[in-house]
């Protein structure tokens, strides 16, 4: 019995990744204060396909766009942040600052960052691992914070401007993804096992079966 329920369990459909391609609009991202900021979606130019776009205006508007309600709540069975971020025009006298990912809720908040390698041009990949060592903890705990993410931004304007005009950039492919699980072809392996196990079982209890009851009637007394 704990051989089928463990091949049952283990053959289970597994958590997947939460993910925005940007391949037909935003997916409910917004930008929270967008002043005089423009964000929408845009195709092509994505990497591949539609992308998120964000042209900067002469008020400060925090540069961070907002994830939807997908994205939200219990984040202890994922094990990283991923997106791709193309700063397309760069403006003029313009510094770069470093990526940023804002993550809070009920029980803390916290800040990853990693630098801008201060180019422009092509789609640039960055990963924030889901370990409590990669960010700075600004309040609470770490693990009150990820039982419940209420709030989770990405910083889209990698520029310190100085309210001059001119920086476009663009973000595409965001994932929340799960933790790590066997490989599909390793699942499919361990569930063909599992599988033949349990029929095999199966067919040697109907054998016994059969031969005890075979033993039976040869030793039963033949009425005349």
């Amino acid at each position: 019995m704990l051989g089928i329920l463990f091949t049952i369990v283990l053959c289970q459909p597994l958590s997947a990744s939460i993910v925005s391609t940007y391949d037909s609009d935003l997916d409910g991202w917004i930008l929270p204060n967008p002043t005089d900021a423009s964000f929408s979606w845009e195709s092509p130019g994505g990497n591949p396909g539609g992308f998120a776009r964000f042209i900067d205006g002469l008020q400060n508007n925090g540069g961070l766009i907002r994830a939807p309600g997908k994205f939200l709540g219990d984040w202890s069975s994922f094990d990283s942040i991923s997106f791709e971020h193309r700063q397309i025009a760069a403006g003029i006298g313009n510094s770069y600052v470093p990526y940023e990912v804002f993550l809070s809720g009920a029980g803390g908040s916290a800040r990853f960052t990693e630098s801008h390698p201060g180019t422009a041009g092509s789609w640039i990949s960055v990963t924030a691992p889901l370990t409590e060592p990669s960010w700075t903890i600004e309040s609470g705990t770490w693990a009150g914070l990820i039982s419940n993410v209420t709030q989770f931004e990405i910083r889209i304007e990698v520029l310190d401007n100085n309210n001059t005009l001119g920086d476009t950039a663009g973000i595409d492919n965001v994932v929340l993804r799960s933790a790590a699980v066997p490989e599909p072809a390793s699942l499919a392996i361990w569930c063909g096992i599992g599988m033949a196990g349990m029929i095999a079982g199966w067919r040697t209890r109907a054998s016994r079966c059969l031969r005890g009851a075979s033993r039976k009637v040869a030793q039963s007394p033949v009425l005349i």
